[in-house]
């Protein structure tokens, strides 16, 4: 809805804000005022139209009122969503007033620096779906196999298998290396306007070290439980919880580095570089769609495991090519002592990683 993407938009901006001024905590809580919005509606829903066990909920008694209902109460919790940062941008006092016309704000590099940040989520999002289109093949087999009441079709791991360990996997990365990002991204910012490289570079070798101990540990504690996880989420057949478990433990070991390289790529945008983003991620989308047109001749049963294992391969390279581009900018990484805490890290939680999946074998 157009008023849900502007309060977006609007939420947004007053997040960057209150973060520019070392204000993390509410654009962290405003969610939740959301998701109360969200429930009440559901609640009234549920009040008004009945449960959906007792009365169904179909296209052939859903009707304007219900999506108004819905929709409506999506939109309020937006709104709400946006408002309440009003509060904590106003107690900081910035004098902000409205400007209209659009000459000295700044528009000209804001553009140029949107234009290759589109560019870069565009050829992921290509690579992407050519990668997904493959990870299709398995599913499109079992379901035939099925259809054809053949036993061999629980043997096929399908894209949902895929789409869920990718979930899981992120989860310490959505957690842990975005919130570690948005608080250094200030102090890079800051040091990159200085022209200060040193300060540039302890920055990122300081939040590599930090996101060590999560990243690290949530790698692995993924690993461990693999299989309990896999049972859980698979929601179906014994089967299918070994081949969710058995794809997360590959993507899982490659998470320390994909937020790596999230926490690598804030350099470049302190440095309100987005050219070479886009270039990197060029590189990694020819890996992935070549990897992904080779994995389409592997057997059935094979291909979604081998684009997990692509995916671990484009994280782990990611970090290879990031890490290039950097030492042309900043002369060394500090990588010693970065590598020295990730070893460490890794010895801590290997014990438990190991013994972790052998009950649940």
């Amino acid at each position: 809805m157009p008023a849900q993407i502007f309060f977006y938009g609007l939420y947004a901006l007053l997040t960057q804000v209150l973060n520019a001024n070392g204000a993390f905590g509410p654009a962290m809580w405003a969610p939740i005022l959301n998701n109360l919005v969200a429930i009440g509606g559901l609640g009234m829903f549920i009040w008004i139209f009945g449960e959906n066990a007792m009365n169904p909920h179909t296209l052939d008694n859903w009707g304007p009122t219900q999506t108004l209902l819905v929709a409506g109460f999506s939109t309020v919790g937006v709104v709400a969503q946006t408002a309440i940062l009003l509060i904590p941008v106003i107690l900081l006092r910035l004098r902000l007033r409205p400007r209209f016309g659009w000459r000295g704000v700044g528009l000209g590099q804001a553009a140029k620096l949107s234009v290759w940040t589109l560019l870069t989520a565009a050829v992921g999002q290509l690579a992407f779906l050519y990668v997904m289109r493959i990870a299709t093949i398995p599913g499109a087999e079992r379901l035939r196999l099925t259809e054809a009441g053949d036993p061999a079709a629980d043997m096929l791991p399908g894209n949902a298998v895929l789409e869920v360990a990718s979930q899981l996997y992120l989860l310490p990365h959505s957690i842990i290396a975005l919130s570690l990002a948005t608080v250094l991204f200030n102090r890079m910012t800051r040091a990159s306007q200085d022209g200060n490289r040193a300060e540039l570079r302890d920055a990122l070798s300081h939040g590599l070290r930090t996101m060590a101990v999560a990243t690290v540990f949530g790698a692995l504690a993924l690993f461990a439980l693999a299989g309990p996880l896999g049972m859980f989420f698979s929601g179906g057949p014994r089967q299918d919880g070994v081949m969710l478990a058995q794809t997360l433990t590959i993507l899982a070991l490659s998470t320390p580095f994909m937020s790596a390289n999230f926490m690598m790529s804030r350099v470049f945008y302190a440095n309100e570089d987005a050219r070479t983003p886009f270039h990197i991620q060029l590189l990694l989308a020819v890996v992935y769609v070549a990897g992904a047109f080779g994995i389409q001749f592997l057997p059935v049963g094979q291909i979604i495991y081998a684009i997990a294992l692509l995916y671990m391969v484009g994280n782990i390279l990611s970090v290879v090519i990031s890490a290039y581009f950097l030492r042309r900018l900043l002369g060394h990484l500090d990588g010693p002592r970065i590598a020295n805490s990730y070893i460490r890290m890794g010895y801590a939680a290997l014990g438990s990683a190991i013994a972790g999946p052998g009950p649940c074998g």
